[in-house]
């Protein structure tokens, strides 16, 4: 770099976000909202208390991360607390929804006997089961982690029903 040279259209990323413990979507997030918040501040968008506010619908924020807006859109859930109160909230609008005791031996860390969730939903057990591939495929090093994390943070887009079909998304290096 020259003392002339032209810098290309950057986004603000404040030192703070290096050591936070975010991921990297929601650093990056951050960067997009505050270079937007920056725009605002100069164009003057200011609400009755003074306050900058800003204009960026979520299929455009979703489309700058290259995620599905269903992954921006969705609760978090942080916790073993926040994870238990979406199955409970879960328990109440979906009746098919059952917990029964399963053997698990994928794990020699953890209990044989654990609780499952099992669906009477044939469509969502189809996503289930795709998801399961993909787990699967991750830990035999057949797809790599950052593919994995491609087809999760671009579902829907990126299903293809276990191989059925090509999916909308392209998320894999190489077959």
């Amino acid at each position: 770099m020259r003392a002339d040279t032209r810098l290309p259209p950057y986004l603000p990323y404040p030192r703070f976000l290096l050591q936070a413990d975010l991921t990297q979507t929601a650093k990056l997030l951050y960067a997009l909202l505050l270079d937007r918040a920056t725009l605002s501040q100069s164009n003057g968008w200011l609400d009755e208390g003074g306050r900058i506010y800003l204009v960026f619908p979520i299929e455009k924020i979703a489309a700058a991360l290259d995620v599905s807006c269903e992954y921006l859109t969705d609760a978090t859930m942080a916790d073993a607390s926040g994870i238990l109160h979406a199955l409970f909230e879960l328990d109440d609008l979906y009746p098919w929804m059952h917990l029964i005791e399963a053997v698990d031996d994928t794990d020699e860390e953890l209990p044989r006997k654990r609780v499952a969730l099992c669906f009477d939903y044939n469509i969502l057990n189809g996503f289930m089961t795709e998801w399961m591939l993909r787990k699967q495929q991750m830990r035999s090093g057949e797809i790599t982690r950052e593919e994995y994390q491609e087809w999760k943070l671009n579902w829907p887009q990126t299903a293809d029903d276990c191989g059925k079909f090509e999916p909308k998304k392209v998320w894999r290096k190489s077959k």
